[in-house]
């Protein structure tokens, strides 16, 4: 015959088989259980302009009324002394429920009629799993032992008495002297207390004693042991008669020590209840339920999968039947998400069901409480549809019960609760009392609602309206009610609602604003936490652009508030801290700024987030502040050690697939712009600097435009130069995100490149890169259009850095004008000047509007304007070919003159040459006293500057000034570096020539062929390659000494043609003779516009070229007249012409025929020079091949004697190489047949039109 055991057992079984059938897929899917830590989720620091991006909230601690706290930086949290729900403070909807007085009475009462004692049954429960034991009375093998349970003979009323006396005391502290009163058996906290006390009175004395608890907290050490010990004084009679307790009495018990918060408790609860309710879950009721995971998820104790499964279907069934109330659903919701559990599809969708038709029965909290837990579990992700649905009831309900009870928020009348307490048998006292009436909705509820819907992102729609319209009108009647204590409603869900607000970018009303910060001033910031501080600035920090800011004061004291209570700030809330000081433009004090970067870097460094540190050196970067080598290290020190982390496992693992960087694309980025503010170089190559263009690369293809733009600014500061793979994934990631780039981040990228000096214009047409730059030049105009000053001036500085062309008329050019026309009043000076060069430098043709407001601008701001934004200006000026009036020139010279100590060598020689370029008489003289200024100074400067100075002083025109400073310019470089020393040891004067030098200057003006070989000349200087700039790149300059073997063929083109500028009759000899050495080799290389430019000057400087010299100008010039333009043509005729160069009838028939190929192309004045020098260079090449003419007997003779060699070298033919120097001596005889007086007489060469003018009076 079976055992009563077995027969329980095989009952328990039946039961089950017979219950509704599980809903299908029920298997647990857990999420992994983040605790609400401090720095969870923080903001995201922003780039150089405004790099934050919004964060979510961390999750609030579940804990007991009496000790809970808002946590972490952001998320609601439970006022305290509130009830014991879990989800919100105060509030009824976590509440566990327990049996009600009158179901207790009724029990105890029919147990005295029956006779029998209230733990004896027909049927005994199933035992615990894991712990059987023998029905009382089974078996005889058993030995006897005294009942625990034996009662004192005083006490011979009943079980009821006991319980009912336990239940009338008010103060938990009294209860161990009740329990030696009636026991009799001395102190009520030894274990002799014990014996007076059956099961049923102890599960009553923990219910009580956890309801009492509530409402008065323990106040110190001794109350906590003295609460210890009355409760394990209860667990001792509870632990030996488990399986005398129903699931009423379990689930009570569950709740009562989950409430009063004692390890003891939650391990009782683990290792005693958790087995002895797992049998007993079929017969649950819907408070049994929600009270047991409540107490679960509060007592921190995890269920293993087996239980939850059997709790889950449980809880199904009664979803099924619409048995849960809405405090149910919110409290099982709650918990739910508290240990980390999502239940299958099923489930939900029955939970969805039985949430919306109890919606319009639920009471604010349960609102507030279940729209927390679906954001928590990010239910509009999983179901979007249902969610939002939901959400849109409960919001309603919710701001249905804020309109009806806003009227009368300020009252404060005492309301009893609509139902049974919050895990108590009676009413509800203090906090809980208020946490649970209908009547009035609590400041938390207020704020979690509001919270979940911003974390939702559910903005829209006449519910979420009517929740912040009803929200914002109590927080304003309450925060405005002079009976209410300041601030009038709880700093913690004032911080919840600030946040809320900013996430979904909603202004508060300017009322509830002012009182913000009217009523929370110094006192109430005191009280709250450092973290809320923190998180309030942040949320004030980053609120829609219509809320009111706060003022300095307010945030004076909120400065002093944290600065007491500095070393309680988790690195979390030192960043948000920091960015929303940051942001609303507050400046701490040193002293307190230090304090606090030294609590985070000595206390909370080592275990903040990734994020944490990127926003804290981005904050102080921002905020103008430079930490000592020490500080800088360690903070540095952190970054560098986690990017190497990350980078040994990425190695590592690299058979699996590359691991993600530690920092996002946005902190990279803000940690890029943080070192190069701060002035922090990582080395190149060095683990820090790798390791940060390792996180950049992997993390391009997920970065925005800002981010883009910030890490290509960054890379130009610290010129850190990336590899040819990470500009090509650059310039991919880059055009991915063009059609959302603004002006600045299209202005940053186009400036790290143009500094970085990357090959953006030479790359090939294939690459990312040449399609990048292609479709930035082509978003450019339209972007333009709304940029900043400074955003103009980077673009237009990028793009001649570069070299990119730009057409004087293309879209571009126009729009970068009409801009700076637009923005030329409110500029800056520096902006307006490179503003003025970048248009000089593209050739840009104004109207005439555009240039009146230029004028204007740059007249009021040239006092303003440093040395080289003056230089830019003036060559930018001269570079579109502009003269401005007379009184803004003599301005901008004076301005000069005044301020020439301040000028550099690269700025004087750029005034110069501007100067020289605009051409205007009435300036011509103090443009003369510039220069004069210069010559001092020639022996000190680099070669570039001296070049530039020369070609400045040919651009003058001839004149006294500009020929000394040309003929300085050439014996400086003719000397060497040898007697550059000693040049500048001995100060140069100019005695008598400033005087000359203007009659000269305004009497000499330049010719229209001059401006034509100017034209030529800078054509040929750009064909060629640009000139290296002064102070560009001081190692270059450094390198190239001060001699003619260091200057190019470009530089030595502008030298001559300098020289025949200012008019010099003859070079000087040593410079003469390097010049031929040093460009004889370079001569088969030369490119036709620099051939042409080299023949011209040498004929207009009548220099006599040596034989090999003039033989391989010809023979280049022969191969280049292909090459050469119209005005190329006409350069090398003038210049054979000139020269004593007697040309070959095939370079005369080249240059022939490229002249009658490009007639059309040729300028009109030109022409007629074209043709008399063709026509008088053929009567040369037909007088050499008709006779010789000997005209003299000193030519005679010499021509006997060229005869005689000429006899000898052909003597010499038999020799190896013999003919080749024969012919050589041939052609130089032929040459010299002919004088140049005979010439002239012939017709052949004409005479110089000075000469002519000064025979003609002779003649007559």
């Amino acid at each position: 015959m079976p055992s009563l055991a077995e027969l329980e057992t095989l009952r328990y079984r039946a039961l089950q088989e017979a219950s509704p059938a599980a809903p299908p897929g029920t298997r647990l899917r857990r999420r992994r259980r983040r605790r609400a830590e401090e720095d969870s989720d923080a903001p995201a620091a922003p780039t150089p302009e405004d790099p934050l991006a919004e964060a979510e909230p961390s999750r609030t601690e579940a804990t007991d009324g009496h000790k809970t706290s808002f946590a972490a930086s952001l998320a609601p949290s439970k006022r305290a002394g509130a009830s014991v729900t879990g989800p919100t403070a105060g509030a009824s909807t976590g509440a566990a429920f327990t049996v009600t007085e009158r179901e207790e009475r009724e029990e105890l009462e029919e147990q005295e009629r029956s006779g029998r004692s209230a733990l004896s049954r027909v049927v005994p429960p199933p035992a615990p799993l894991g712990r059987p034991s023998l029905p009382r009375g089974a078996g005889t093998a058993a030995p006897a032992r005294a009942s625990p349970f034996a009662r004192p003979q005083q006490y011979k009323q009943g079980p009821m008495q006991l319980t009912l006396a336990i239940k009338a005391v008010k103060d938990w502290r009294q209860l161990p002297r009740l329990l030696s009163d009636l026991c009799g058996s001395g102190s009520a906290s030894a274990p002799g207390a014990g014996p007076c006390l059956d099961p049923f009175n102890a599960a009553a004395l923990l219910t009580h004693a956890a309801q009492r608890v509530t409402a008065s907290p323990p106040q110190s050490a001794a109350d906590v042991a003295l609460l210890q010990k009355l409760q394990d004084t209860a667990l001792e009679v509870v632990g030996s008669s488990m399986h005398e307790y129903r699931a009423r009495q379990v689930s009570n018990m569950t709740w009562a020590l989950a409430r009063l918060g004692l390890p003891s408790g939650s391990a009782f609860i683990r290792d005693v209840l958790l087995p002895a309710s797992y049998p007993l879950l079929p017969w649950y009721e819907p408070q049994h339920v929600a009270n047991t995971l409540w107490a679960l998820a509060t007592a921190g104790v995890a269920p293993d999968d087996a239980w939850l499964e059997e709790a889950l279907t449980a809880g199904y069934v009664l979803l099924q039947r619409r048995a849960l109330a809405p405090q149910h659903l919110a409290n099982t919701l709650w918990a739910l998400e508290r240990l980390g559990v999502m239940p299958d599809e099923d489930w939900m969708a029955a939970w969805y069901d039985c949430a919306a038709a109890a919606a319009p029965r639920a009471i604010a909290t349960d609102c507030s409480c279940m729209l927390r837990s679906l954001a928590l579990m990010a239910m509009h992700t999983r179901r979007p549809e249902a969610t939002a649905r939901l959400a849109t009831q409960l919001a309603a309900r919710l701001a249905d019960r804020l309109a009806a009870c806003t009227p009368a928020a300020g009252a404060r009348s005492r309301a009893t609760s609509s139902g049974p307490g919050v895990g108590s048998a009676g009413t509800m006292t203090g906090a809980m009392a208020e946490a649970g009436r209908e009547g009035e909705v609590t400041d938390q509820s207020i704020a979690n609602g509001l919270w979940a819907m911003a974390v939702m992102k559910f903005t829209e729609g006449a519910a979420v309206e009517a929740l912040w319209g009803a929200s914002t009108a109590a927080l304003r009647l309450r925060m405005s009610d002079p009976t209410r204590p300041a601030p009038g409603v709880e700093t913690a869900a004032l911080t919840v609602v600030l946040w809320a607000a900013a996430v979904v970018s909603r202004p508060l009303p300017a009322g509830v604003m002012t009182c913000v910060y009217g009523r929370v001033r110094a006192a109430q910031l005191d009280a709250t936490e450092p973290r809320n501080l923190a998180t309030m600035v942040w949320a004030l920090s980053a609120a829609h652009p219509d809320q009111a800011r706060p003022p300095a004061d307010w945030l004076s004291d909120v400065v002093a508030a944290t600065g007491r209570r500095v070393n309680e700030l988790g690195p979390q809330a030192v960043s948000s801290l920091l960015h929303g000081l940051c942001t609303l433009g507050a400046r701490p004090p040193p002293g307190w700024m230090s304090g606090l970067v030294n609590h985070f870097h000595r206390d909370a460094a080592a275990e903040a987030s990734n994020q944490s540190v990127a926003n804290v050196l981005w904050c102080l970067a921002r905020m103008g502040y430079r930490l000592n080598p020490e500080g800088m290290e360690i903070l540095v020190g952190i970054v560098a050690s986690r990017l190497a982390a990350w980078q040994a496992q990425a190695q590592a693992a690299s058979g699996s697939g590359p691991a993600a960087p530690p920092f996002t694309s946005q902190e990279v980025s803000n940690l890029m712009y943080a070192l190069a503010t701060l002035g922090y170089a990582p080395r190149p190559g060095g683990e820090l600097a790798q390791g940060l263009l390792a996180a950049a690369a992997a993390r391009l293809p997920e970065a925005n435009a800002q981010e883009l733009s910030n890490m290509a600014w960054s890379l130009a500061v610290l010129q850190l130069r990336p590899s040819d793979a990470w500009q090509e994934a650059f310039a991919a990631a880059a055009a991915a995100r063009l059609p959302s780039f603004a002006a600045r981040d299209l202005a940053q990228c186009l400036y790290g490149a143009a500094k970085l000096r990357l090959p953006f214009r030479t790359a090939p047409p294939g690459s990312a890169t040449a399609a990048w730059l292609s479709a930035a030049l082509a978003a450019a105009p339209r972007l333009l259009g709304s940029s900043s000053g400074q955003d103009l001036c980077n673009v237009s500085w990028a793009l001649v850095q570069m070299g990119v062309p730009v057409a004087p008329d293309s879209p571009l050019a126009l729009a970068f004008a009409r801009r700076l026309e637009t923005l030329a009043g409110g500029a800056e000076p520096s902006q307006l000047a490179l503003g003025v060069w970048a248009l000089g430098k593209w050739r840009v043709r104004l109207t005439g509007p555009q240039l009146q407001a230029l004028e204007v601008a740059t007249f009021r701001k040239v006092p303003l304007m440093r040395p080289h934004e003056l230089a830019a200006m003036l060559s930018g000026f001269a570079g579109m070919r502009h003269t401005p009036p007379s009184d803004w020139l003599e301005d901008a010279v004076q301005q000069i003159a005044a301020r020439s100590r301040e000028f550099g060598p690269q700025d004087w020689t750029v005034v110069l040459h501007a100067l020289a370029r605009v051409q205007d008489e009435a300036i011509g003289p103090q443009a003369e006293d510039l220069a004069l200024r210069l010559l001092p100074r020639l022996p000190r400067l680099p070669l570039p500057a001296v070049v530039l100075i020369a070609y400045s002083a040919g651009c003058m025109g001839p004149g006294t000034v500009a020929r000394q400073l040309v003929s300085r310019c050439l014996a400086l470089l003719a000397a060497g570096p040898a007697a550059t020393a000693a040049e500048a040891a001995e100060p140069s004067a100019v005695s008598g020539g400033r005087r000359r030098g203007r009659k000269a200057a305004a009497q000499e003006v330049p010719s229209p062929a001059a401006e034509a070989v100017e034209r030529l000349v800078a054509k040929a200087v750009a064909a060629a390659g640009p000139v290296p700039e002064v102070g560009g790149d001081a190692a270059a300059a450094a390198a190239r000494p001060v001699c003619v073997a260091s200057l190019t063929a470009v530089e030595l083109s502008a030298l001559m043609w300098a020289a025949v500028r200012v008019g010099l009759k003859t070079l000087p000899a040593e410079f003469r003779n390097q010049f031929f050495s040093h460009t004889l080799p370079m001569l088969p290389e030369l490119p036709a516009s620099l051939v042409a430019s080299y023949a011209w000057a040498a004929g207009r400087l009548r220099l006599w070229l040596p034989g090999p010299w003039r033989s391989a100008l010809a023979a280049r010039a022969l191969q280049t007249v292909p090459e050469m333009r119209g005005r190329e043509v006409a350069m090398a005729l003038q210049g054979l012409l000139w020269l004593r160069v007697w040309p070959s009838e095939e370079l005369l028939q080249a240059l022939s025929s490229a002249y009658t190929g490009q007639a059309a192309d040729v300028e009109e004045k030109l022409r007629p020079t074209i043709t008399r020098a063709l026509e008088l260079l053929a009567r040369r090449v037909a007088v050499v091949h008709r006779q010789p003419l000997l005209l003299r007997p000193r030519w005679r003779a010499a021509w006997a004697r060229k005869a005689r060699e000429g006899a000898v070298r052909r003597a010499a033919l038999a020799a190896p190489g013999g003919a080749a120097k024969a012919a050589k001596g041939a052609a130089e005889a032929v040459e010299g047949k002919v004088t140049r007086r005979a010439a002239i007489r012939l017709g052949v060469l004409r005479r110089r039109p000075s000469r002519a003018a000064a025979a003609a009076p002779q003649a007559s």
